[in-house]
């Protein structure tokens, strides 16, 4: 643990990544404390105002304080994207270990079912489960999740598979011990790293589809403040008030590009392969 830490105080990039983790999740605890005014009120006489040192960013085509929404969105939007990552990351980690450790039909039936479900491109997977769920926050987290376990099964399956021919696991098996003291005690914590490092990096790929699915209506519906749905708010007025979809386009930016650029430094550490 202390290696990891040193190693992530010398990558700069890893570093600002952090930081700006840091101040995401800083805002999303202490959002509702933050935040200078309501985000869902709306006022009409102040719709489409500009920065100044009462709307700090300005306010949008209803008049609320895009800082306010940008505040409170962060949480919501950090919702759908580690909630929908732990939904694929539980359900694809019990069916790669029972894949990959098992064989035979069972991971015959697994790995077919997860090739039928990677036939759709992710998003189109999503937009069909959400379709089908209907429209929400909460639906979209369920429909994002569901669309990644294909990936997470397919890393944890391969992990297993490597794990189940070394030498601890077949002492422990003439030994006597049971599959899943196994599975449990030897396999999951060697599976650990590799996984972390596509969860990681499977955060980024969530909160963009639980944006998108909120830019198209079919995620967090108004006047939920969430980051998506601010965006589809101000694309009618790219002209006349850049400010409104300018503001929370440049934070999901930096979210997306600070987990990506954390799961990439979590990657070289993890992975002797590139040392």
């Amino acid at each position: 643990m202390h290696n990891m830490l040193k190693e992530l105080r010398r990558d700069k990039l890893a570093v600002i990544a952090l930081v700006l983790l840091g101040v995401i999740f800083l805002m999303a605890i202490v959002g509702p404390y933050l935040a200078p005014f309501d985000p869902i009120t709306q006022n009409l006489h102040e719709r489409r105002l500009g920065p100044s040192l009462v709307h700090w960013l300005g306010t949008d085509e209803f008049g609320r304080d895009i800082l306010s929404r940008l505040i409170l969105g962060s949480r919501n939007t950090l919702f759908i994207g580690f909630l929908s990552v732990a939904i694929g990351l539980s359900i694809g980690c019990v069916l790669g270990v029972i894949a990959g450790y098992y064989g035979g039909f069972a991971d015959s039936c697994i790995m077919r079912a997860m090739d039928l479900m990677l036939a759709y491109p992710y998003f189109l997977l999503a937009l069909l489960i959400v379709a089908t769920l209907g429209p929400g926050m909460t639906n979209s987290t369920i429909a994002i999740g569901i669309a990644s376990v294909p990936t997470y099964s397919r890393v944890v399956r391969s992990s297993v598979m490597a794990l189940k021919g070394s030498l601890l696991v077949k002492a422990e098996e003439a030994l006597g011990a049971t599959d899943w003291r196994i599975i449990i005690l030897h396999v999951a914590p060697n599976v650990f790293a590799p996984v972390i490092v596509v969860a990681t990096l499977g955060v980024a790929s969530a909160v963009l589809g639980g944006a998108a699915l909120g830019f198209l209506g079919l995620g967090a519906q108004p006047p939920t403040p969430e980051w998506g749905v601010m965006l589809s708010g101000g694309r009618s007025y790219l002209i006349d008030a850049p400010h409104i979809a300018l503001a929370p386009g440049i934070a999901l930016a930096l979210l997306v590009v600070s987990c990506n650029l954390f799961g990439d430094t979590l990657r070289d550490i993890l992975d002797p392969k590139l040392k």
